[in-house]
């Protein structure tokens, strides 16, 4: 059974490849002034230091490896010998050696999400 919080990342990961996805090969420049263009060829040029540049393929990449992150983090069920039958439906993370679930990996790759309406304090690190 998922946990909210991973079900909240993955929900936020699918947003990001769906705008990726939108974006196709093109890089997109954000400026300083808000102004926003594409370049004309895949590859683009060259971002100065008053620019962002969005590349789709890189999105596409990270939402891949925290992917991978939130699967190595999921919550387990099992009963350890450090732990008694009654603690054994309590879901501790896989990864973090027994750390409650959700643990401290995923409060922390929600951080940036925190202004999200569907975002919940208790998922705050120092929750």
């Amino acid at each position: 059974m998922a946990h909210a919080l991973s079900e909240f990342l993955l929900a936020r990961l699918a947003d990001r490849e769906r705008t990726a996805r939108a974006a196709g090969d093109r890089v997109i420049h954000l400026s300083i002034d808000g102004t926003v263009r594409q370049d004309p060829e895949p590859g683009g040029e060259r971002v100065t230091w008053w620019q962002q540049a969005y590349h789709p393929a890189q999105e596409l990449a990270t939402t891949t490896a925290l992917r991978s992150i939130l699967d190595l983090h999921r919550p387990g069920y099992r009963v350890r010998a450090d732990r008694s039958r009654a603690e054994a439906d309590e879901p501790f993370c896989e990864a973090c050696f027994g750390e409650p679930h959700p643990c401290p990996t995923l409060r922390l790759l929600a951080l940036p999400y925190r202004d999200h309406p569907d975002y919940r304090s208790e998922w705050e690190p120092d929750a």
